[in-house]
């Protein structure tokens, strides 16, 4: 089964360009995992400090083996530096309709 996550985070003003550059390099190296379906960083359009990335990795030792990587350790130690919070927001998600497909069809009448 997939992992699929949702991170979050506001960079501090003055931040912007260092973090724009470090996601530049986690994305270009988290894309050529040979276990990552996706990694999509977005900024927020009316605040370009306002990241939203979503990843997808083919299963958990994929995700295991991201989280090892000497350079997801790297931007995970310095980004607290460059963001309002400590760290960034995780979530973990479900695939609608995949989990749609668990459900046992119901009669109607």
């Amino acid at each position: 089964m997939t992992v699929d996550l949702y991170a979050e985070f506001t960079v501090h003003d003055g931040h912007e360009d260092r973090v724009a550059t470090m996601m530049h390099e986690l994305t270009k190296n988290v894309r050529a995992e040979p276990g990552n379906l996706l990694f999509l960083p977005y900024t927020l359009a009316t605040n370009p400090r306002q990241y939203f990335v979503l990843e997808r990795y083919t299963d958990d030792a994929a995700f295991h083996e991201h989280l090892a990587a000497p350079y997801g350790s790297a931007f995970n130690n310095e980004i607290g530096t460059h963001i309002t919070t400590e760290t960034t927001n995780l979530t973990s998600l479900t695939d609608f309709l995949t989990s749609l497909s668990r459900l046992q069809p119901r009669p109607c009448c």
